[in-house]
């Protein structure tokens, strides 16, 4: 937000999304003594199950995409990825993507990347060695 991204979260949760489409904006509270608030702006939601096309679109245009729903359900929302990295390069896109996978795991980008490619073709992952990164990350909580 501080740095002019737009910010597009998807879920499912309908109340979640309407929320963040009619305020655009979150705070996030500090945990420190001051508690200090940052403003998050220029969010705002798509919902997944009521509008996949939308998840599509923003995936073919997007500058990052990251992840942060736990590891067990990064499998179901391969598919939708890969659907946007395809009208990515349907449009020729030649922008680099990284895609990051923000999960209490090893390897987490490396494992989308695996359930990504399930559903592209040999002409789709061609087009995904060029110009879409799949770094790791490590996330941990104390």
């Amino acid at each position: 937000s501080k740095n002019g991204f737009d910010i597009h979260f998807v879920d499912t949760n309908k109340s979640i999304i309407d929320e963040l489409n009619n305020r655009h904006s979150y705070e996030i509270g500090i945990a420190s003594s001051e508690h200090e608030k940052i403003s998050v702006k220029a969010v705002s939601g798509i919902n997944n199950s009521e509008n996949p096309e939308a998840v599509i679109e923003a995936i073919a245009k997007a500058d990052i995409l990251t992840t942060a729903i736990g590891p067990n359900v990064l499998p179901y929302i391969a598919e939708l990825i890969a659907k946007g990295l395809q009208k990515r390069k349907e449009e020729k896109v030649q922008s680099p993507l990284d895609i990051i996978a923000c999960e209490n795991m090893i390897g987490g980008s490396e494992f989308l990347e695996e359930k990504v490619s399930d559903y592209l073709s040999e002409s789709d992952k061609l087009y995904l060695s060029k110009f879409i990164g799949f770094p790791n990350a490590a996330v941990d909580r104390i």
